[in-house]
């Protein structure tokens, strides 16, 4: 597999000395090369180049380890997830300006997001609004084969604060702790050198000496998956930390202690801890070791990444397309929320909308605003006469030309589905597997009206279904090639992508040829997808007209349920607004 690895391109990866993304990608790297996957890193600030990278090594997946560069998300063409390492991702009231900057364009963007624990999966489905399949655990990893281990700490009677000296981790509070010692570049100026203090470590010095100290002390105020934590493990040492550090950790091992925050002043209470932690952890290193196997980055790969890297390929992608210009753009906001929630919910799916109108500039990622303009002027009056309106609207007898104006756009998902502006998705889920069928190209929806013996008005006898009859169109249907007396609607269709394509063309090219030859189909564009239907009978699904019910006659009317409303009964409202 070829993987893109999205850096933040602010130092070297590797880097030189401390870089705490740089290194986790580094570890990505190296593993996975290690596995006999081809990685690419794209380590830049420049993100038109980074893009320029990403498709000249046209990889199988792309990780953002940069949440900064989320907005490259909707503009990456292969299957991509994201990656927050921002230390206060659960504390919202603690992000200042990463908020805005970063964290609100999730709830626009909603992309695959690798959360490194379940606790910031939820704060992206529960503040965000992600849904829960596009929210996958994957948390850090470390290189357990890298660190000396020692049977016996040299340091036995000292833990240790591995972490840079800044004003998150709070180092200066703990100061007066006689056995706490602390490692690292200093960034905060209340810090004392004087106590205490090691220096700063670059990597082969901690992969080296780290297993010296007793246990190792993390007391944020704000953590997302700390790394030292587990190369803490990996050498050996318990770990003293904050609520904030504990995410995949096991809190009923006695060599992991969690400091409340309520308890992060009390001094004695913490160096109580602290003690209690060493002191088990030194003589529990066989334990500790143990434990921390399953932190190795070979099994995090293995059982997180590379597993959640194949959900999110196997994902099927959709394309809707939405028709709505003038007044039907109305229906847009509706249309969008109900197919959003319950259509095809473990897909991915964009929404193509042909309009001559605006949404405005704060609009999901998702749709992609397809500007057109109608040819013939529409009068109020025209969405009453539906003779009128299906002759002049884009929508309706030109829909095909119109369409293959995105026929490029396409071409990178998996199915079109076509589903009519004025359509609504009623409250339930529709899964993949009940509305396609693998086996067939194409599908359409069977008329719930003009079919026999759906609704107490149906056509009563096979003469009576609207084909078009004039032998002089394209769209012609005669009674000897109605074989399973089957008539569908022209307001759900669709189909695999290429081969929706090319029927798409197919019915435009007629369309256009009619209209050379003053010919307009009784249905106009429904009347041409019929004759295709029938002319590839076999490669059809047609679905049940539940998909398609209509909305502003009475439901006693019909002998099935609704799945999808047509029509609703507040068109006539709407429109005339």
């Amino acid at each position: 597999m070829k993987i893109s690895l999205i850096g933040p391109g602010i130092m070297p990866i590797p880097p030189t000395g401390w870089g705490a993304i740089e290194i986790l990608i580094w570890d990505y790297k190296l593993t996975l090369e290690r596995l006999g996957h081809k990685i690419q890193i794209v380590n830049t600030q420049d993100l038109n180049d980074a893009l320029n990278q990403i498709n000249s090594f046209e990889p199988d997946f792309v990780h953002i380890q940069y949440d900064d560069y989320v907005y490259l998300y909707p503009h990456i063409e292969y299957p991509c997830a994201v990656t927050t390492h921002f230390a206060y991702i659960e504390r919202p009231e603690m992000m200042g300006p990463y908020k805005q900057r970063v964290f609100d364009a999730y709830s626009k963007i909603e992309p695959n997001v690798f959360g490194l624990s379940k606790s910031i999966n939820e704060v992206y489905e529960n503040v965000c609004e992600i849904p829960n399949n596009k929210l996958y655990l994957n948390p850090n990893g470390v290189n357990v084969n890298n660190f000396r281990i020692t049977d016996i700490p040299k340091f036995f009677d000292k833990s240790i604060y591995l972490a840079t000296i800044d004003h998150r981790k709070r180092q200066f509070l703990f100061q007066d702790i006689s056995s706490l010692w602390y490692a690292g570049n200093i960034r905060d100026d209340r810090f004392n050198k004087e106590k205490n203090y090691l220096g700063e470590w670059n990597k082969q010095y901690l992969y080296d000496n780290l297993t010296d100290y007793g246990n190792l002390v993390l007391l944020s105020d704000g953590e997302a998956h700390p790394l030292v934590c587990m190369e803490a493990l990996a050498a050996g040492l318990g770990v003293v930390i904050c609520e904030w550090g504990k995410s995949n950790l096991d809190l009923t091992k006695e060599f992991i202690t969690v400091i409340p925050e309520d308890k992060i002043s009390d001094i004695n209470y913490i160096e109580e801890q602290i003690i209690k932690n060493r002191n088990y952890s030194i003589s529990h290193r066989t334990e500790i070791l143990e434990y921390a196997k399953q932190f190795d980055w070979e099994q995090v790969i293995q059982n997180y990444y590379l597993p959640n890297i194949e959900k999110i390929m196997s994902k099927k992608k959709i394309a809707i397309n939405f028709i709505g210009t003038g007044n039907y753009l109305k229906f847009f906001p509706r249309y969008y929320e109900t197919f959003m929630e319950y259509f095809l919910p473990e897909c991915d799916k964009d929404f193509f909308v042909f309009t001559d109108g605006e949404l405005g500039d704060d609009i999901p990622s998702n749709i992609k605003i397809i500007h057109v303009k109608e040819e013939t002027e529409i009068a109020k009056d025209d969405y009453n006469n539906w003779e009128s309106i299906t002759i002049k609207s884009m929508g309706c007898l030109k829909r095909f030309e119109e369409i293959q104006k995105i026929k490029s756009q396409l071409l990178k998902y998996d199915w079109y589905v076509y589903l009519d502006g004025d359509m609504y998705c009623c409250p339930e889920v529709i899964p993949y597997d009940q509305f396609f069928n693998e086996e067939k190209d194409f599908f359409a929806v069977q008329h719930p009206c003009q079919n026999i013996n759906m609704c107490k008005f149906t056509s009563s006898s096979r003469e009576d279904l609207p084909f078009e009859r004039n032998q002089k169109s394209l769209a012609y249907v005669g009674y000897e090639d109605q074989v399973d007396d089957i008539y569908v609607q022209g307001c759900v269709w669709g189909g695999k992508i290429p081969k929706v394509l090319e029927m798409i063309e197919i019915l435009s090219d007629r369309v256009n040829k009619d209209l050379e030859n003053d010919i307009i189909a009784v249905a106009r564009d429904e009347s041409h997808l019929n004759r295709y239907r029938i002319e590839n009978i076999d490669n059809f699904n047609v679905l049940s007209p539940s998909y398609a019910k209509p909305g502003d006659y009475p439901p006693e009317e019909f002998l099935f349920e609704a799945k999808i409303i047509h029509s609703p009964s507040d068109k006539k409202n709407i429109l005339n607004s």
